[in-house]
């Protein structure tokens, strides 16, 4: 009886400095950990944006990590999905002003956090000025000219662009610039051929410099 007790004892304590013996390691697999291989830093919250009478675009959002060693900023316009980099920025950060004034239909930004050169998941934030939808062309009675009408709810806007070109151009060439609060135009019909590409774009004033959207490809 008295050798099973001290083989019990024995065991117990064979077993209690094995346990104690490698230390704690389930954080070396934790994603949350800094110090694991596959550490992931939260991603921010919160996305928004101001812009102001210039066109400057503001960004803003929330410091969810304290792990972080940074941020990057990431733009895209139209339906391109080629995100440029625009910033990398000091950890803490919460706000950046995109001062390029360029804006499409519409304009996306990517905000992520870093630790090292881990990247968080992204904070996408969506600027959506309104597109132009549903342009026509009709001939009056007697073929003389052609109209153009459109429909279009557009945010942020001073006006639009009437541009044209034949199969013989690469590009636009401007008709007539229309105030924002005009859906329609005539043209006299064009006697230099027959295909003729016709492009309505929406423009804003900037301290007297003149930025036009990008339009979606569909």
């Amino acid at each position: 009886m008295r050798n099973n007790i001290y083989l019990l004892l024995f065991y117990s304590l064979l077993l209690f400095f094995y346990g104690c013996s490698t230390g704690p390691d389930f954080e070396r697999g934790n994603s949350k950990d800094p110090s694991s291989s596959n550490f992931s830093p939260k991603p921010p919250s919160g996305a928004n944006f101001q812009m102001d009478e210039v066109g400057n675009v503001s960004l803003f959002w929330e410091d969810r990590t304290d792990f972080e060693t940074g941020y990057r900023v990431y733009k895209t316009l139209a339906n391109s999905d080629d995100f440029e980099l625009l910033a990398e920025l000091d950890k803490n950060s919460v706000e950046y002003i995109d001062t390029s004034k360029k804006i499409a239909f519409p304009t996306r930004y990517h905000i992520v956090s870093i630790f090292e050169s881990q990247e968080s998941d992204t904070l996408n934030l969506e600027i959506n000025f309104g597109r132009i939808t549903q342009l026509k062309a009709e001939f009056d009675a007697e073929y003389k000219e052609v109209k153009m009408t459109w429909e279009g709810n557009i945010n942020f806007n001073d006006g639009f662009i009437l541009s044209k070109k034949t199969k013989k151009e690469s590009n636009y060439k401007p008709l007539k610039v229309i105030p924002p609060s005009v859906n329609e135009y005539s043209i006299p019909v064009p006697q230099d051929g027959f295909f003729h590409e016709i492009r309505v774009t929406p423009f804003k004033i900037f301290n007297d410099d003149t930025t036009t959207y990008e339009p979606v490809e569909r």
